[in-house]
């Protein structure tokens, strides 16, 4: 009984591990600008996860010595059954990505340093606003010159009127970003969507 709750605590690690490796690398697949880069770094993320849950979780549990008979009769006996790694993905999403990217999109050089890197990578992105702005109330889509386009996630309106008014985006906490006109105070929660 102890192995079998020590295998399932072996598993909930390796999958705690695994979703955070996971939002990793989702996070710098979506960044890459280039499709096929995009599409590339997805397929070695899903190679890789699938890699990763295989050798992190043992493939089955030992069977617990056998029980006294009088213990038997007082509990139903508990099938010996092979414990499975927990699937981290939705079947429609397999294809699209899942985890880390693989050794092979890293230099030996970087190996280990992924985090700092992206750490240290870009805090903050300016362009101007291609065309009039007005603020924001809702859902509002924000246009940039350098050719993102980048829409407001959460709830609020600000007006501010401009013509080509230079836009800020900040990277924030867990893999947020914040917009806001240069000078102003007022800040939006958005997301990338091109």
């Amino acid at each position: 009984m102890h192995r079998l709750i020590y295998t399932a605590i072996l598993i909930l690690a390796a999958s705690s591990v695994l979703a955070e490796d996971l939002s990793e690398a989702l996070h710098r697949c979506r960044t890459l600008e280039d499709e096929a880069e995009r599409l590339t770094c997805f397929d070695q993320a899903s190679q890789s996860i699938e890699a990763e849950s295989e050798a992190a979780v043992p493939a089955s549990v030992e069977p617990a010595p056998a029980e006294p008979a009088a213990a038997a009769t007082a509990a139903p006996a508990v099938a010996e059954t092979p414990v499975a790694a927990p699937d981290l993905a939705p079947a429609s999403a397999a294809s699209d990505a899942t985890t880390a990217v693989t050794s092979a999109a890293i230099t030996e050089d970087e190996f280990g340093l992924e985090r700092k890197r992206e750490q240290e990578g870009i805090q903050k992105i300016t362009s101007r606003h291609d065309g009039r702005f007005t603020g924001w109330d809702g859902d509002t889509l924000f246009p940039l010159e350098n050719g993102q386009v980048w829409k407001q996630i959460e709830s609020g309106r600000y007006s501010y009127k401009a013509d080509r008014p230079m836009i800020e985006v900040k990277r924030g906490l867990l893999q947020s970003y914040y917009l806001k006109v240069r000078g102003e105070n007022r800040t939006v929660r958005v997301t990338r969507i091109r």
